[in-house]
């Protein structure tokens, strides 16, 4: 039998809540636009399941998408100028957890650098070298 729902989000939000109050999900469950009439899942998931509003014994379907929930959520993150500096404080930190090479990579650091100049360019990633 897999995991509980309550033992995947834990995982995901351990993981992320000593980088940035605002979590890094890999592919777990994400919170949809407030704003849509037909949104399933509203606020952060790990809350929802923490305040009892999730029921732990339900199965979870989770499935990708042309636009993940984790794309948006992070491109909003680069948005914020606190976020962005726990962010470039952190880059060491979150990409090896995010694209999952902190184990597999024997220098994380020098692949992150790599990384970070190919798209943001040798500074800091500020609101002019962040996609829109």
């Amino acid at each position: 039998m897999g995991k509980k729902v309550e033992e995947l989000l834990v995982n995901f939000h351990r993981h992320s809540s000593d980088i940035t109050d605002a979590e890094f999900l890999k592919f777990g469950p994400s919170a949809e636009n407030a704003i849509l009439k037909r949104a399933f899942i509203t606020e952060n998931p790990y809350v929802s399941l923490r305040e009892g509003r999730i029921a732990s014994k339900v199965p979870w379907v989770n499935v990708l998408g042309i636009s993940p929930g984790n794309v948006p959520y992070v491109y909003n993150i680069l948005q914020k100028e606190d976020q962005r500096q726990i962010v470039n404080a952190n880059l060491n930190k979150i990409l090896p957890r995010y694209l999952d090479y902190e184990v597999t990579a024997n220098e994380s650091n020098t692949v992150t650098q790599a990384i970070k100049e190919h798209y943001f360019g040798t500074e800091d990633i500020n609101e002019k070298n962040a996609p829109r």
